[in-house]
Order: C-alpha cells, then structure tokens, then sequence
C-alpha cells in the first residue's frame, strides 16, 4: 500500500517547478578558518543556546579536544567533509531552491513589508 502511496506521490506534476525553499543557515569555513576562531565560535554557539539546553560553553570545544587527540583526521576536515556531502544533498531536491537565510529574510521582507526572525 505505501508503494502505491509513493510511486502516486512522486508522480505527481507540481504546478510550479522550484516551488519548495531550503534555507541554510551559515557556517564557518571549515578548512580555512583559523582553528582558535571556529574553537572561540564553537564557545560562542554554546553561549548563545546555554539556557534553553544547559551547555556550558566549553561543551563542543571539549568533545573537539577529544575528537583530535582520537582520530587521524582532525575534526574540522571531516565537519568540512559533512557539509560537502550536505550541499550535494540538498542541490538534488527536486522541486527545491536552496537559500541562505540572509536571502530568505530579504525575500520575506520584501514579500510582505516584513521581516524574518530567525533565532
């Protein structure tokens, strides 16, 4: 019954090709940012979500410690790797336009009169 389901699914003609948005937040330049500054904005990312999750803010930067004193391949080239492979996935959504949220925001605002919060 899914098969069924999915093969009408996917069958179906959008109306408007491109019609779904993907919007991606930013992100550091993983090979080619100075390693004290993707560890100073690891603590900053962990400042910022420390209430709501209860992160202290050496949380990230102590499992990175621990990743590159395990492993060959230092942290920072396999997350470079990651999101390599995750632009792939996201560019081959079908039906999709992939946006950075600064775009989103203007897109929105310029839409509507409004702006887009994004936290």
């Amino acid at each position: 019954m899914e098969t069924g389901f999915w093969r009408r699914f996917l069958a179906l003609q959008l109306p408007n090709a491109r019609q779904l948005r993907i919007v991606v937040r930013q992100s550091p330049d993983w090979l080619n940012t100075p390693y004290p500054d993707l560890i100073e904005g690891s603590r900053a990312f962990c400042r910022m979500i420390a209430k709501p999750t209860g992160l202290p803010e050496n949380f990230i930067s102590d499992v990175i410690q621990v990743w590159d004193r395990t492993f060959a391949l230092p942290f920072f080239h396999v997350r470079a790797a990651m999101k390599d492979i995750a632009e792939e996935n996201l560019v081959a959504v079908k039906y999709a336009t992939v946006t950075s949220i600064a775009s989103a925001k203007a897109r929105t605002a310029n839409a509507r009169g409004t702006t887009l919060s994004v936290h």
